[in-house]
């Protein structure tokens, strides 16, 4: 089947062309309906190179895409989504701090007939799960949105930040039976896909204005490296009645893991565990902490991980109720660097563009070699041999943004090595 765009024109759709200008969309009451995996490609990094006086575009699947080539231009940008010929529901948000000429965004979003969003996750969303463990269709909104950056340079650091991003929403895409939905509660989450989570950043850490008369969301700030394609309102409601405030894991001497978390209130809770994880996905039992069981005051509490993983691993505090229900907090990424095990080495350090590392002992077979930043993002990955170490192996990372890294190698005979460097341009 070919990939078409279909265009109803039950006014005027205008496409304005000036020996000084790039071409504009503009919208006189026209529908656009991006159907069958079709884009509508706007090559015009100005904020008004789509403009609407009435009509909307309509983009109901994950494939129906507009790509907007932003570049590196700032501004404040509305995407005016809609659904049928009567439903006008906005996309719109700035940019800041955009670099380099070829940077790019697609936009899509849908929504189901039904309540079960689990049943139809956008392509690359592998749960669904609330803070309580089961299925969170119930409080989320019917609607899936696609913000999706591409082709920024710098391992994605050319990306802009986003300000004053709001959502509109449907009245049947939260009344939908079967879902429990309260509109004031509503706010933001999108989905982490190296950690697998929607829960590890709320945009606007959760401070968003609602407005249920207008149906629509909105957060302050959305930094660039917390920018991921898929994105839903979701009911802020909890199955616990704990507020947490914070919760950090962080190396100490590069020995032990430093625990501290706040709660802001609690009523009938009963005990918190840490949990940690290589993967961010199979997780262990570290320790469990007693909680007050009930308090409206901020109380803090803190206790230390003394046997940590070499390398990267992954923490997170599971809250407990006394009826057994219980929460997470974000998950919280740490590095541990390696010494005293083998004869490894890393240099130059710091760099501009590339280090070496190299190995000595009785080391054999194949070794994983993976470079993170600091929020524990994968940025290089690479297969070596136990012969390439002990000659010395290259890693060039002039593409990297300058800022911190840990490379962490791993293989059949050598225990897990990690070491912090330096990047600079």
């Amino acid at each position: 089947m070919k990939r078409i765009v279909l265009i109803c024109l039950l006014l005027m759709v205008v496409i304005q062309f000036n020996t000084k200008a790039q071409a504009r969309l503009i919208l006189n009451g026209a529908f656009i309906n991006i159907e069958n995996g079709a884009q509508l490609v706007i090559d015009n990094p100005n904020p008004n190179a789509i403009t609407r006086n009435s009509g909307h575009i309509i983009s109901e699947d994950e494939d129906d895409i507009v790509k907007w080539n932003f570049a590196d231009n700032d501004g404040n940008y509305t995407l005016p989504f809609g659904f049928g010929t009567t439903e006008y529901m906005p996309l719109s948000f700035g940019t800041l701090n955009a670099v380099g000429p070829n940077g790019y965004f697609e936009f899509a979003t849908y929504g189901r007939p039904n309540y079960l969003n689990s049943s139809y996750l956008p392509t690359g969303v592998s749960n669904f799960t609330g803070f309580s463990g089961p299925d969170n269709s119930p409080y989320v909104v019917d609607r899936f949105w696609k913000i999706g950056a591409r082709n920024y340079a710098n391992s994605n650091a050319d990306r802009p930040d986003i300000e004053n991003i709001r959502f509109t929403y449907r009245d049947p895409e939260h009344l939908q039976v079967g879902n429990t939905i309260n509109e004031n509660t509503l706010w933001i989450q999108r989905y982490n896909p190296i950690l697998d989570t929607w829960y590890d950043y709320i945009p606007g850490n959760g401070v968003v204005a609602v407005n249920t008369a207008a149906n629509t969301v909105e957060a302050a700030i959305v930094p660039y490296d917390e920018v991921y394609d898929w994105w839903v309102l979701v009911d802020q409601i909890s199955p616990l009645p704990v507020e947490l405030l914070s919760f950090t894991a962080q190396p100490v001497n590069n020995a032990f893991i430093q625990l501290n978390w706040v709660t802001a209130q609690e009523s009938n809770t009963d005990k918190f565990i840490i949990e940690r994880s290589l993967n961010g996905i199979d997780w262990e039992y570290v320790l469990t902490k007693k909680a007050a069981g009930q308090s409206s005051v901020t109380l803090k509490y803190d206790d230390i991980d003394p046997q940590p993983y070499k390398g990267l691993s992954y923490y997170r505090l599971k809250l407990i109720d006394m009826d057994a229900s219980y929460q997470y907090s974000q998950i919280q990424p740490v590095f541990i660097e390696s010494s005293g095990e083998v004869s490894t080495l890393l240099y130059p350090n710091p760099t501009a563009d590339i280090v070496f590392l190299k190995a000595e002992g009785d080391i054999s077979g194949e070794h994983q070699l993976n470079v993170y930043d600091v929020h524990g993002r994968l940025m290089m990955s690479n297969n070596v041999t136990s012969q390439d170490l002990m000659g010395s192996v290259p890693v060039n990372v002039q593409k990297l943004a300058a800022g911190t890294y840990f490379l962490q190698v791993q293989g059949e005979t050598l225990p897990v090595q990690a070491f912090k460097f330096m990047k600079f341009n």
